[in-house]
């Protein structure tokens, strides 16, 4: 088997590993009495009034949000809508601007503007890469963008706005892209849908 090859069947392994049910919790043990915690674990605590067993706090709403990304060095929390909608949250004063020059997506089923990550390079240059779906010939496939991301006072916007990757060949339908980003500044995990 040849490296790329070799390549994209570890990359498939570990994506149905990461997509698997995690294994079953041990039975518990006939021993009387609770089991000590292990050091340096969390203990249960009170739960919240809803009875869940941590609070929720609402910090704002938005129409489709689709992914979150902090941004290194700021306050700002980049939020995605699959409509193509992109908004900065400043998490210390709560104040939300939305952010122009996002390209044209196509909204439909998991179809739109994706995820945003910053670059290894953004605390000296505001790079954000971002993911959407865009129509072409033969339908609709991924994309992948470069751009700057610019912020001043009441006002963001996306500048020099570049493709790097794009889906080919497109595709019919509007199933899911596959389009997450990652980034050395935020790794990803893997999730599934």
């Amino acid at each position: 088997m040849g490296r790329p090859a070799a390549a994209i069947a570890l990359v498939a392994a570990l994506s149905l590993a990461a997509c698997s049910p995690a294994p079953p919790a041990p039975a518990p043990s006939s021993a009387a009495g609770p089991a000590p915690a292990a050091s340096g674990t969390a203990t249960a605590g009170p739960l919240a009034p809803d009875g869940r067993p941590f609070v929720v706090t609402e910090e704002g709403r938005f129409s489709e949000p689709w992914a979150l990304s902090f941004l290194p060095g700021t306050d700002w929390l980049a939020i995605t809508e699959r409509s193509g909608r992109l908004h900065l949250r400043d998490q210390a004063t709560g104040r939300v601007l939305e952010v122009s020059g996002t390209p044209r997506v196509v909204d439909a089923g998991q179809g739109g503007l994706g995820d945003l990550v910053a670059g290894p390079t953004f605390a000296a240059d505001r790079t954000v890469y971002l993911s959407w779906v865009e129509a072409g010939a033969g339908g609709t496939g991924a994309t992948v963008g470069r751009a700057r991301l610019v912020v001043e006072g009441a006002a963001a916007n996306l500048a020099d706005l570049r493709v790097v990757w794009r889906q080919t060949p497109k595709t019919s339908g509007a199933g899911h892209f596959s389009s997450a980003t990652a980034s050395p500044s935020r790794p990803r995990g893997r999730t599934c849908s």
